[in-house]
């Protein structure tokens, strides 16, 4: 099921899930369509998008993940939806899941044609055709080793954040290596769902942004560097409607910050008006500089939200992420300067 109204904006922000949804400079969803995995990829067999395979195991196929990828843009073109008009691109996908790529999967995925669906590209691309999800709770006995390894659930969580639970990707990874050596001997790389998706529309290897990968088990939160500790490479960098709504929102920060050449606070790019020129439906471009984000008349008209309760709910939390945001550059700015 799809919605859409008119666009009036030259600048749309696009973001993607099992949804996509598509906000204007304005912040308003002008776009929105979902695909639902058990209605619309019946092939898979899956139960609400996953195989229950018993003892707390839980995956979903991975090649389901880029045909639905793929089934979402087509259903996007036949909706005639302007993709020349997406100036930022951000996506969303589930924390802790992990995708094993097979030994030269690389070489295909830097050649992907549009010409071929992706799902017929990507075959035999996987070491492992199932990618273990977040509702998997079969690695008791991994998250007990690997806190051991390191001297505890305490250090585990001093060190990466969290005490080491079964959805953790690191404790996914090391299963397969004990249960499926050969599964791991295969393995070129190893992507979050999340950094596989991007990694789909880049046609390379994405890196893992550190919100996601400080829920791994694997990222030392000091250093920000993912450990290496199974002999396979994972890289990290530095990043309701629906999860894909968020994502839209940060697509556009990402886009703010681009056209302003340097950092602005989240909260500012959403709300200001101000960082790209509107075009009314007669060509003209009305002057929005005078409108700032601190600005009463700016503000609330401007939040996409299908539940108008959502802006009260995110506005109480805008403030404290401000904060944490700030916090954030200013350690990073007394990192530069020190070094």
């Amino acid at each position: 099921m799809q919605t859409t109204r008119r666009i009036m904006s030259r600048a749309l922000y696009l973001g993607l899930g099992l949804k996509a949804s598509a906000i204007d400079q304005q912040a308003q969803v002008v776009y929105t369509s979902a695909i639902k995995y058990d209605h619309d990829l019946p092939e898979y067999n899956t139960t609400q998008g996953v195989h229950d395979r018993g003892n707390a195991r839980v995956t979903t196929p991975t090649l389901m993940l880029a045909h639905a990828l793929e089934l979402l843009f087509t259903k996007m073109k036949n909706d005639a939806f302007p993709f020349h008009e997406v100036v930022a691109v951000s996506g969303s996908g589930q924390q802790h899941g992990s995708v094993y790529w097979a030994q030269g999967a690389h070489a295909k995925l830097s050649k992907l044609s549009a010409e071929t669906p992706l799902q017929e590209q990507l075959r035999g691309c996987f070491s492992t055709k199932d990618s273990p999800i977040w509702m998997d709770s079969s690695t008791t006995a991994q998250c007990r080793a690997l806190e051991a390894a390191v001297g505890g659930a305490q250090e585990m969580a001093t060190l990466t954040g969290s005490r080491a639970y079964e959805r953790f990707t690191a404790n996914q990874i090391l299963k397969i290596k004990e249960e499926q050596p050969d599964v791991f001997a295969r393995t070129e790389r190893i992507s979050l769902i999340s950094s596989f998706m991007c990694s789909l529309l880049l046609g390379n290897y994405a890196p893992i942004d550190t919100s996601d990968a400080a829920g791994m088990n694997l990222m030392s939160l000091k250093t920000l560097v993912i450990a290496d500790v199974f002999g396979c490479d994972v890289y990290a960098s530095a990043q309701s409607d629906s999860a894909s709504l968020g994502a839209a929102y940060r697509a556009k920060h990402a886009d703010v910050c681009n056209l302003h050449g340097q950092f602005v606070p989240f909260q500012s790019a959403i709300l200001d008006l101000a960082c790209r020129p509107n075009s009314d439906s007669a060509g003209k471009t009305e002057d929005r500089s005078h409108l700032h984000a601190c600005d009463p008349r700016s503000a609330q008209h401007k939040i996409a939200t299908p539940n108008m309760g959502n802006f009260d709910a995110y506005t109480s939390m805008l403030s404290r992420y401000a904060e944490l945001e700030a916090k954030v550059v200013q350690e990073a700015a007394a990192r530069d300067g020190a070094s």
